[in-house]
């Protein structure tokens, strides 16, 4: 979409949000699509008494589209990280522009995609039974040693025990594969990380020897 296209459709249907508004909630009905023209926006969900930051999304990426096109409530909540400028099209005008601008549709499938990988990369890391093994898995698919993550937070993530991960966490750091740094959990060797998630696959694969 061209800046003057943008600039034209925000006349109309833009809308600006201060850092910390909700743009819709969890259970909230889906009749609109939004576009993030500028600023970030978290995508979060409610789980027990937790909540999960499900996505970042930034300029140019789509969010509430999956409510639109189904038709049902929305199934997670949207929050402006910072001061953003949105987008906000209903169902018809978001498939009028999909119809004309082919730049704006294959964006959007690209997102949709990437999207699914993150999904089913986050389900294959959950229907791992061996604890080691889900949390090499995890590591791998979120490229943890670029950010680290809270030590709580992943136990939630990874559904285990905090004492039970903290053995294993420690047992990693002891092999020097992660670090604790302000009580974050960071990946310090990448190769050694690769080695294990060899190792304990050929262990599931083969079982037992002997």
């Amino acid at each position: 979409m061209t800046t003057n296209i943008e600039e034209t459709l925000y006349r109309q249907f833009g809308s600006q949000h201060k850092a910390g508004d909700v743009i819709f909630q969890e259970g909230d009905p889906g009749n609109l699509v939004y576009l993030i023209q500028q600023g970030k926006i978290q995508i979060s969900k409610a789980m027990g008494d937790r909540t999960k930051v499900l996505a970042v999304l930034s300029r140019g990426e789509f969010f509430g589209e999956m409510a639109l096109i189904s038709e049902k409530p929305r199934s997670a909540t949207a929050s402006a990280l910072d001061d953003c400028r949105l987008l906000a099209l209903d169902k018809k005008l978001f498939f009028k522009i999909l119809r004309s601008n082919y730049d704006i549709t294959v964006r959007l499938v690209e997102q949709l995609a990437g999207r699914l990988k993150t999904a089913n990369q986050q389900l294959e890391t959950v229907l791992f039974t061996d604890t080691v093994t889900r949390l090499v898995k995890y590591f791998e698919n979120t490229a943890t040693g670029e950010r680290g993550i809270n030590l709580s937070d992943l136990a939630f993530e990874l559904g285990v025990l905090e004492e039970r991960l903290k053995k294993i966490i420690d047992k990693f750091e002891e092999k020097q594969i992660i670090r604790i740094e302000e009580d974050r959990v960071i990946v310090t060797d990448s190769e050694k990380l690769s080695k294990l998630k060899n190792f304990l696959f050929l262990k599931e694969e083969f079982g037992p020897v002997g």
